[in-house]
């Protein structure tokens, strides 16, 4: 009978993940369809993700963390330094070339992505086991930012070096396939899940975007930046903050 009533229950969260994957998979398509016009304005992308992600990271993981567990900040510090180490050690001196130091590198801001939208399946599976309408209020908001997510997770590992097939691919494993995945393998695990836990989990994640934001994206920003990326900037931040207020958290 507590398998029937689980299964029962998972529909919703399963639901609400593949959807999310579904437009995050529509936004890798279609900046995929124009690859040459995103290499061109690849600076407007990256300024966009870094006020995203980092607007993301400050207003929304950061405060649930903090909510959630005590001391969140020693695992905010740790996956911001974990991150940056794997980061030095796969692109600094000494490697086999160039364009493997930059192939390699491209796959931090990957593990970061897809460890945040991991996460996200599994705020699916929390929320809707509070509740439903929990479950869709959370659901509503995140879906909307799947789209620029899917963009984003394209243009910055095709900036690594892939080719547009290994981009698709790999942006799909990590920003689309992950979600119902993270959904999936913590729903029947959701009523024994830790606030302590999940409040560590999320302060992971965002010293992982932090990093993706602060040593990926703006640096370059500042290098290639113009007017435009400036406002593109704004955008992702006037976006993840619209996003937020939806949510209401």
């Amino acid at each position: 009978m507590y398998a029937y009533t689980q299964m029962n229950g998972l529909w919703a969260p399963i639901l609400a993940a593949c959807l999310s994957a579904a437009v995050t998979t529509i936004g890798i398509v279609v900046i995929g369809r124009f690859q040459y016009w995103a290499k061109r304005n690849s600076v407007h992308f990256k300024s966009f993700a870094a006020g995203m992600l980092l607007a993301v990271s400050i207003l929304h993981l950061l405060p649930r963390a903090f909510s959630l567990s005590e001391h969140p900040s020693y695992f905010i510090l740790a996956a911001f330094v974990a991150v940056y180490l794997v980061d030095h050690l796969l692109g600094g001196p000494g490697r086999d070339s160039a364009g493997r130091q930059r192939r390699l590198s491209g796959l931090i801001p990957l593990i970061a992505i897809g460890f945040h939208s991991l996460l996200d399946g599994v705020i699916y599976s929390v929320t809707f086991s509070f509740d439903t309408f929990t479950g869709f209020l959370a659901a509503t908001g995140m879906i909307l930012h799947e789209f620029p997510e899917g963009i984003i997770t394209f243009v910055l590992v095709s900036q690594a070096g892939y080719s547009k097939g290994r981009s698709f691919v790999l942006a799909f494993l990590a920003a689309a396939l992950s979600t119902p995945a993270g959904a999936l393998i913590s729903y029947p695990l959701v009523s024994g899940i830790d606030e302590l836990v999940l409040g560590r989990l999320l302060a992971m994640a965002s010293g992982a975007l932090l990093f993706v934001g602060t040593a990926h994206l703006l640096p370059e920003v500042k290098k290639e930046g113009n007017a435009g990326s400036l406002a593109a900037l704004a955008g992702g931040i006037a976006l993840a903050v619209l996003l937020i207020l939806i949510k209401g958290r």
